[in-house]
């Protein structure tokens, strides 16, 4: 959790370089990249799209590299994971966050621990 700001501090600092990226959809392109503040809002909107098959055949790509789906969520993902620590590492109650998450982790174990008991052949 100590280094997730410097990643997020990292990844931001490398916004400048999907500027002028093509956004391709199912390959027709659906927008070219203008500046970093576009590219930041593609960031926000990605989980709407993440949890659905809509980044199917999404593509960045700048003519030399090329971003596929799967590469996007995987990135996007981290930073999202990366910029969440950090937000918790900076909270003055990030114990009582840390101690609230592992409590609803063990709730949602134990429910699918009850399901799978059912399915049991004992």
């Amino acid at each position: 959790m100590k280094e997730s700001a410097e990643k997020v501090t990292e990844f931001n600092s490398k916004l400048s370089y999907f500027v002028g990226c093509k956004l391709q959809i199912n390959g027709i392109t659906r927008r070219i990249i203008q500046n970093e503040e576009e590219v930041k809002r593609l960031i926000k909107i990605f989980p709407r799209y993440n949890k659905s098959s809509k980044m199917s055949g999404v593509v960045l790509t700048n003519g030399h590299l090329n971003y596929y789906d799967t590469h996007i969520t995987t990135i996007l993902s981290n930073y999202a994971t990366n910029k969440s620590y950090s937000i918790i590492e900076s909270d003055t109650s990030k114990e009582e966050i840390i101690e609230e998450i592992l409590n609803k982790t063990s709730q949602i174990i134990d429910t699918y621990k009850s399901g799978l008991d059912q399915f049991s052949f004992k």
